[in-house]
């Protein structure tokens, strides 16, 4: 399985890779870098921080779903948990996690 993860925390990227270890994980510390990877990798499952530096995770996902991306290979992952943000994700199809749920 090809993943892309868009994390800005270097610590959060290294722990899915290696909990991903057995599948093609690419990750990416800012959403404008995962956006133009995405086209390369063709990904199964992209991985979404909700608050990334100049893009939020919604803004990421509005942006996959206007592509052409399938909302339900997308999951969002979250240090906190926003009921604002969380519906914002779902509606828009993708999945919502809270990073201590993980």
């Amino acid at each position: 399985m090809r993943i892309l993860h868009m994390d800005d925390h270097s610590g959060w990227r290294t722990l899915v890779q290696e909990l991903l270890s057995d599948h093609d994980v690419t990750s990416v510390g800012n959403a404008i870098e995962g956006l133009q990877r995405v086209e390369d990798i063709k990904p199964d499952l992209v991985i979404v921080d909700s608050e990334m530096p100049g893009m939020s995770g919604v803004q990421v996902i509005a942006a996959l779903v206007a592509r052409g991306y399938p909302p339900r290979h997308i999951l969002m992952l979250s240090a906190l948990l926003c009921t604002a943000t969380q519906a914002q994700a779902t509606a828009l199809g993708a999945t919502f996690l809270v990073k201590d749920e993980a």
